[in-house]
């Protein structure tokens, strides 16, 4: 069976979101899997990536038109 849907990684500061999807593309065996992220987050900021499988694809767009709130401290 192959998994369609979206799917939240908490991504640590120092990798980049396309470090963080290729790392998932590492961890496929046999079925090659569709894989998108909705929305770039930088590399020096860690945060919630939400990560797209298949036909989850297709909505991540919604994810990158939400709201978003971003915590920092100097």
């Amino acid at each position: 069976m192959i998994p369609h849907g979206l799917f939240a990684i908490n991504k640590p500061r120092g990798l980049s979101s396309v470090t963080i999807l290729n790392k998932i593309k590492k961890l496929q065996t046999k079925n090659k899997l569709k894989l998108g992220h909705g929305g770039t987050l930088d590399p020096l900021a860690s945060g919630v990536l939400v990560i797209g499988v298949n036909d989850g694809c297709k909505r991540l767009q919604e994810y990158i038109n939400c709201n978003k709130v971003f915590d920092f401290a100097s």
